[in-house]
């Protein structure tokens, strides 16, 4: 079955944030944090916190394709908290983020609008979409394929 277009956000928000607190809070196992960071490093840990705090509710309601009322309160408590809380400089994946939120206002139906508590992003974050073209090139640079033989000539086969 197709995900719908609300499953489909959830995902690309849940792909997003594990790992960045994953990768974040990778040095900092089985100690706490505040005994081996710096005072300037501190804010680093809180937004893996805030990640956290945006995310964790998300395991109910991603298998759901229509909205429920745990959609709702996703929307109208932990998007609006994350959004006001923090701030694009403090958090690296904050405009994806915004923008993930922002298309989830966009498809609420019309019918069921009235369960949000507020307008939601304000903010304009449709520039944090990158094309095709661009994102392969970027895959391509970041992963080159040296090791790998697909079939391709030039990805270092015989």
């Amino acid at each position: 079955m197709p995900l719908s277009r609300k499953q489909e956000i959830y995902r690309d928000i849940l792909a997003l944030s594990l790992p960045h607190m994953r990768n974040g809070l990778s040095n900092v196992v089985h100690v706490f944090w505040w005994t081996i960071l710096p005072r300037r490093r501190r804010r680093f840990a809180r937004s893996y916190y805030e990640v956290a705090e945006l995310v964790h509710g998300l395991s109910d309601t991603i298998f759901c394709a229509d909205f429920t009322e745990q959609d709702f309160w996703f929307l109208n408590v932990h998007a609006r908290a994350f959004l006001e809380r923090n701030a694009p400089k403090n958090i690296t994946p904050y405009p994806v983020l915004a923008l993930h939120i922002q298309q989830l206002f966009a498809a609420v139906p019309d019918e069921l609008r009235h369960k949000l508590n507020w307008p939601g992003p304000t903010e304009d974050w449709s520039w944090v979409i990158i094309n095709q073209e661009e994102k392969e090139k970027m895959v391509a640079r970041l992963f080159p394929r040296t090791n790998r033989n697909d079939g391709d000539e030039s990805a270092g086969g015989e």
